[in-house]
This record gives structure tokens, C-alpha cells and sequence, in this order.
């Protein structure tokens, strides 16, 4: 996300704690009244399909905000820290999962899984997309089976006659 568009939401957010920030004299009821009505209430949040913001959420940017020394910066949405991770394999899944594909290169995804089902790598019952295992093992370069080398069919060719017309 751009510089702009990180200032964009941070405008928003501060738009939305300025209640709390700016008057510090809001009674301990006013404040939880106010907290409540505001994570109640729809908004149109830049870059966002969401509408709606919780009230714990709207606490943690008071804080950040008053912890910064009040600056707006300190607002701005934070960048992911598991860029390249994945969220749903642990390290034991994707690592059987990279030894079965080496084990077995022709093996389709949903047989992947089943595999890892039957030695009980992932339980049972678990959520396992096939798309999740097709793109780690594309990030992993394991999806193209090693091709083999083609027969020299040559020969044949020489064997059959010219046909004229």
C-alpha cells in the first residue's frame, strides 16, 4: 500500500478516534457509551470491503495513537509480517508435503492429501484446500513432473516411402 493511501486510512481512523482523543474529559459511562455506539454504527472504511469496526479495535488505535506522542503515523495500517508464509501449513505438512510430491511426482493433489491423511500428518477432518497444497507446491517448483526424454523415432521415419502426387 502507497504512502496516499496509507494516509487516506489513517485520516479515517483518526476521524473515527477523535472522540476520544481530542476531549479528555469524557466520563468513564460517556466513553463505553460512545466506544459502543461507534462500533454499532456502518462505515464506508477506505480500501476496505468491511463496514463495520469492533470495539476493541477502535481502542487499540486510541492507544496507539496516544503512545506515539499523538502522531498520525502511528495510525497507519502495518504491513504483513507473513509475506511468503503460508498461514494454514506448518512446517511438518509443507515438508511431508514436499517429500511426497519429490516421492511421487505424477501424483495428483487430492492423492497428496490423502496421503497425508493416512499417516496422520493432518487430522482426519481437517480443511486442507487442494488450491492451498497447488500453490505451495508451485512456489516450491514441485508441480511440473520431470519430463522424460522423448524416443528417437528417426528410423521410422526413413522406413516409410515418399508418397508423390
Amino acid at each position: 500500500m502507497g504512502e496516499e493511501k496509507k494516509g487516506e486510512v489513517a485520516t479515517f481512523r483518526f476521524g473515527v478516534i477523535s472522540d476520544f482523543v481530542v476531549s479528555h474529559m469524557l466520563e468513564r459511562g460517556e466513553r463505553e457509551r460512545l466506544l459502543r455506539e461507534k462500533a454499532e454504527r456502518q462505515w464506508v472504511i477506505p480500501y476496505s470491503r468491511r463496514t463495520r469496526i469492533s470495539a476493541s479495535t477502535i481502542s487499540s488505535w486510541v492507544r496507539r495513537y496516544e503512545r506515539s506522542g499523538r502522531k498520525l503515523e502511528s495510525l497507519y495500517p502495518l504491513g504483513r509480517a507473513d509475506i511468503g508464509q503460508s498461514r494454514v501449513l506448518d512446517e511438518e505438512v509443507a515438508q511431508m508435503l514436499i517429500n511426497l510430491k519429490k516421492e511421487y511426482p505424477r501424483a495428483s493433489i487430492q492423492s497428496l492429501i490423502e496421503e497425508l491423511r493416512k499417516h496422520k500428518i493432518i487430522e482426519a477432518l481437517a480443511k486442507l484446500s487442494p488450491t492451498t497444497v497447488y500453490r505451495f507446491l508451485k512456489g516450491q517448483g514441485l508441480l511440473n513432473p520431470p519430463q522424460e526424454v522423448p524416443k528417437d523415432r528417426r528410423r521410422f521415419e526413413a522406413e516409410l516411402p515418399k508418397v508423390s502426387r
